[in-house]
């Protein structure tokens, strides 16, 4: 037969920690309903090496308890845990390619091999923290919903494509640098859903040694993503989506230039104090309404030096030290007609404070 199924029911009653030896052959499915024991944090364990299913089912549970299946045999290819409601911990057979899905909102560890795997986190993340490493394959994708602005990818690794639906008037994101992990690693992000009322914010994205693309061309909601110092390099691509309110926020030190920058409206440069060779290239881009400009403090003289801004695009600045420098490149500079709007927001209360405009 091609659809023998076989269930194994875990009595309420179960204790803290039991094991189960399963081995199969000729099975295509096994189903495991899991205790729903409420008593305690229960694990309950089955060793998998020779259970030679192609998937396995997990139901029932409650949030407390695991189910850990330990390595599972090569001839599984499938593990659905989405209508279990507890903690899933699993490594895949090695060299095959996974499907995985379990609850998002618990502490699961799930592991695969060297294929290219789809783990898909069901229900809200919240600040559940997932241990999920996708090894070496080239197409592993990780999906999951975010509902909350402290997201945690701090163990998340081995994902070329992450795909984070946003819920609909969610507030959502990552806070520091150490929980967007995962995000740096992959390939491509996707933040996708929400509604114009939804928020995706990154308080610390950190810098790239590969490309690395953020998408969220196909979110509803306003995007807010501010780097670490000298970030936006070259291995770095940026997309926002319709909302008028997408921006950027970022620290010069030395010369930025993101790959490609697009639908973002405001970008925020600050500059790193005393630093005075600081640059950012505008060349590569596009959407931008307006630049805002902000030097550290009143301790040293920086520089903020903005290379190919296209005309048209409002420049916002204040003055903390006398002999902070802008320096303004335009992409029209050889144009006898061109124009530049330039916003002086705050000066510094030091009467001798001066603006190096350099045009």
């Amino acid at each position: 037969g091609t659809a023998d199924a076989i269930t194994l029911a875990v009595p309420t009653a179960v204790s803290s920690a039991t094991t189960t030896v399963v081995k199969t052959a000729g099975i295509e499915t096994v189903n495991i309903t899991a205790s729903t024991d409420s008593g305690s944090a229960d694990v309950t364990t089955f060793t998998t090496t020779n259970m030679a299913a192609a998937n396995v089912v997990i139901t029932s549970g409650q949030a407390a308890n695991t189910v850990a299946l330990g390595t599972l045999n090569v001839a599984t290819t499938n593990v659905d845990a989405s209508a279990y409601k507890g903690i899933l911990t699993m490594t895949g057979g090695t060299g095959i390619a996974m499907t995985v899905s379990a609850l998002g909102g618990v502490a699961n560890t799930i592991n695969t091999s060297t294929g290219s795997d789809t783990v898909t986190l069901t229900g809200k993340l919240g600040t559940a923290i997932n241990v999920t490493d996708a090894s070496t394959g080239t197409l592993d994708t990780l999906n999951a919903t975010a509902d909350n602005a402290s997201t945690d990818f701090t163990s998340v690794q081995g994902y070329e494509t992450i795909n984070l639906t946003v819920s609909n008037g969610a507030a959502a994101g990552f806070n520091n640098a150490t929980k967007t992990d995962g995000l740096m690693l992959a390939t491509k992000v996707n933040i996708l859903g929400g509604n114009s009322l939804s928020t995706f914010t990154i308080s610390a994205y950190d810098a790239n040694t590969a490309a690395n693309t953020f998408d969220a061309t196909g979110f509803l909601g306003a995007i807010a993503v501010t780097t670490v110092a000298d970030s936006l390099n070259s291995f770095q691509t940026i997309k926002a989506g319709d909302m008028a309110t997408d921006a950027v926020t970022t620290i010069i030190a030395g010369t930025e230039k993101p790959a490609l920058m697009s639908g973002v409206e405001t970008l925020t440069v600050n500059s790193t104090e005393a630093d005075t060779a600081a640059s950012i290239d505008l060349a590569n881009v596009t959407g931008l309404t307006s630049v805002v400009t902000s030097f550290t403090n009143a301790s040293n003289d920086d520089q903020i030096s903005l290379l190919n801004l296209a005309s048209g695009v409002k420049v916002k600045t204040t003055v903390t030290q006398t002999q902070d420098q802008l320096v303004i490149g335009l992409t029209d500079v050889a144009s006898e007609t061109n124009s530049l709007d330039l916003e002086l927001t705050s000066f510094a209360t030091v009467a001798a404070d001066v603006l190096d405009l350099n045009a």
